[in-house]
């Protein structure tokens, strides 16, 4: 085996073993990226903060003596459908109506 030949050899187990742990560090961040995704989904920031705003504009309306059942129920005849607090569509329209509450007053 000539000098090139065990260069070119020894070159080639570098850049296997390069890909080797290139490989290995890729499936490592994909698997944290996993928790952190699964993370988000339980505790995410737009999860967080939708609860936060609802808990805070239910305290208030509270606080100004305004039942909160009656008002996400109040247009429920003109409204096909239910509210669903556990949706982001429905917490966005609970708020709308508890700050209208809340200004009317």
């Amino acid at each position: 085996m000539t000098s090139d030949d065990a260069r070119g050899t020894d070159i080639t187990v570098e850049i296997h073993q390069t890909l080797l742990s290139i490989n290995r560090l890729t499936l490592k961040i994909k698997n944290e990226l996993g928790v952190i995704n699964e993370l988000i989904k339980e505790n995410g920031q737009l999860s967080a903060a939708v609860t936060n705003a609802n808990e805070t504009l239910t305290a208030a309306a509270e606080g100004m003596g305004i039942n909160v059942e009656d008002v996400l129920h109040n247009n429920e005849e003109e409204n096909e459908f239910q509210v669903d607090l556990k949706s982001c569509l429905s917490s966005a329209e609970f708020q709308k109506k508890i700050t209208a509450c809340l200004n009317n007053m």
